[in-house]
């Protein structure tokens, strides 16, 4: 529903989408060790914290 912005039917469009797409986040695994895997990444992610 987040990407959909409240609107139902743009939900059902994007759902099948979601399910054809998450084999991609499989390759993350099998390119973990390669030399140019961060080039080939389905998705990154950044830890930040909050200076005190």
């Amino acid at each position: 529903m987040l990407l959909s912005f409240g609107s139902r039917r743009l939900y059902r469009a994007i759902l099948p989408l979601t399910w054809v797409l998450s084999p991609l986040k499989l390759l993350d695994l099998l390119l973990v060790h390669r030399p140019m895997a961060s080039a080939a990444a389905s998705g990154f992610v950044i830890e930040v914290r909050k200076a005190a």
